[in-house]
């Protein structure tokens, strides 16, 4: 309960929300006082009076009710973040908090202060890895041949980074499901023409599906491009299948390694490594405890 936002204020009001020892001092709402309040934070020292107190809480308390990507509680929360406080995180159920590459959808920043209470009915979604690369055939790549590149990792729905921290979910969490590894590319051959050799590049492989996550759809690798076959004498190694995108909080799979030509003694290409799964709620320096469990968990959440 606030205290009144006009009208009179009594110090024992300050002690009712607040706390603290009698007699009372205003130097023990320094930090105490640590949430947002009608009027701005309260300083860390110096001058304060009771009108600074109007709507005052003790209780710092973020809404979000409307969709959003990449929230950094540390800046939702501003100052309050830091101070001896309770927090509360409200996130509505009409709304989508998804994620862009390399952040997670929620972060529990480090260097916070006191506790924090997450109340989730809404959707939270980690963001799905990037497929890999294929392997392109180079007439120069003998051992090994082009390689294919790896998938992109899946992005976690919340990550945790400072203790202190209970999550309820009566919503959905979801980690970012990992790209597939591109195909490798085949093996060099050679041609002969009219009497000339000459090198003949690898077929390419197939591109890595990528993940499911954020606005982003599970997809599948692509085939490599196959061997010519004996036309004029020419044999090069089929390119290697690039690997599946993986469902929500499922590994990418590997991409294949590139085929072998007869003509030559190199190395095709090998496959790319498929992402890892993004979890639902991710361990990012910190453990945390889990309140009510009743929604959706796509992905790892203990």
């Amino acid at each position: 309960m606030a205290v009144t936002s006009s009208g009179e204020i009594k110090l024992s009001d300050l002690q009712t929300e607040f706390g603290g020892s009698s007699p009372i001092a205003f130097s023990e709402y320094h930090f105490n006082a640590s949430g947002p309040n009608t009027n701005g934070f309260f300083p860390d020292s110096g001058e304060i009076n009771l009108a600074s107190f109007y709507g005052a809480i003790s209780t710092a308390t973020v809404a979000i009710n409307s969709s959003t990507t990449d929230v950094s509680l540390a800046t939702n929360f501003g100052i309050a973040w830091a101070r001896n406080c309770p927090k509360i995180l409200n996130i509505d159920s009409s709304v989508t908090i998804g994620a862009t590459t390399g952040n997670s959808a929620v972060a529990v920043s480090s260097g916070m202060g006191g506790t924090l209470v997450v109340n989730n009915a809404g959707t939270i979604s980690g963001h799905g890895g990037a497929g890999g690369g294929r392997g392109n055939g180079d007439t120069d790549a003998c051992s090994p041949g082009i390689p294919g590149g790896d998938g992109g990792d899946g992005g976690h729905g919340i990550s945790v980074a400072s203790t202190g921290a209970t999550i309820n979910n009566t919503g959905t969490i979801s980690g970012g499901g990992g790209g597939g590894g591109g195909g490798g590319a085949g093996e060099r051959g050679s041609v002969t023409i009219s009497g000339v050799f000459r090198y003949y590049a690898g077929r390419p492989g197939g591109y890595g599906g990528d993940g499911a996550g954020y606005n982003q759809s599970q997809s599948n690798g692509t085939n490599g491009m196959t061997s010519p076959g004996p036309n004029h004498n020419k044999w090069s190694g089929a390119g290697g299948n690039g690997g599946d995108g993986g469902a929500l909080a499922t590994a990418g799979d590997d991409g294949n390694n590139g085929g072998y030509s007869p003509r030559e003694s190199c190395v095709p290409g090998l496959g790319g490594s498929g992402g890892a799964a993004g979890k639902a709620i991710n361990n990012g320096g910190a453990t945390w405890t889990n309140g009510t469990t009743s929604g959706t968990y796509n992905g790892a959440y203990t």
